[in-house]
C-alpha cells in the first residue's frame, strides 16, 4: 500500500511539474531588431551611394595607390567612372590610358571589382618581377569610408 501511494504521489509530482513548466516557457518569441532592415539590403543601399558617389565627377577622381609603400612608394593614378560600368584609367607609371570594367559586389562588406585587365592589374599581376609577386598591387578594394568628395579603400588581399 505503501508503495502505491509513493507512486500515486510521485506521478502528481511529475505531472504538476511538467505543467507548471507549460506555463512558464512562452510561445511566442520576440526579437529585438537593432536594424530596420536587413544586413543585404542595407549594403545595396550602401553600394549604390558608392556608385553614385563615384560616378558624378566630371573630371573623375584623382587616387593615391600604394601597394607596397616601403618598396615602391605611391603612385598617381587618375579614374574617370561611368554610369555604364566603364573606368578609364590613367597612370604615371603606365605610358596609355587603359579601360577596364568595374562591379561593386558584397565579400568583406562593399567592394569595389576592377574587372578586366587595366594598368591596376598591371601592378598585381604575378608574372612581373619579383616574379610570384608582381608589385604586390590590388584590382579589388573593401570600401572603408566614403564622402562626396573623396572615398578611402582598402586592399582586399
Amino acid at each position: 500500500m505503501r508503495v502505491i501511494i509513493k507512486m500515486l504521489f510521485m506521478k502528481r509530482v511529475i505531472i504538476l511539474s511538467i505543467l507548471s513548466l507549460m506555463f512558464l516557457v512562452s510561445c511566442e518569441v520576440e526579437q529585438d531588431y537593432i536594424f530596420k532592415e536587413s544586413a543585404t539590403t542595407r549594403i545595396r543601399k550602401y553600394i549604390d551611394t558608392c556608385n553614385a558617389v563615384i560616378t558624378t565627377p566630371e573630371y573623375g577622381w584623382k587616387m593615391l595607390y600604394e601597394p607596397n609603400i616601403e618598396r615602391l612608394g605611391g603612385y598617381n593614378v587618375l579614374m574617370n567612372f561611368s554610369d555604364e560600368g566603364t573606368v578609364r584609367i590613367k597612370t604615371d607609371y603606365w605610358d596609355d590610358e587603359t579601360e577596364s570594367t568595374y562591379s561593386f559586389n558584397e565579400s568583406q562588406g562593399p567592394v569595389l571589382s576592377f574587372d578586366s585587365y587595366s594598368a591596376l592589374h598591371y601592378l598585381s599581376d604575378p608574372r612581373i618581377n619579383p616574379i610570384g609577386l608582381g608589385k604586390e598591387g590590388e584590382f579589388e578594394f573593401v570600401i572603408k569610408e566614403v564622402y562626396a568628395d573623396s572615398m578611402i579603400f582598402m586592399g582586399k588581399k
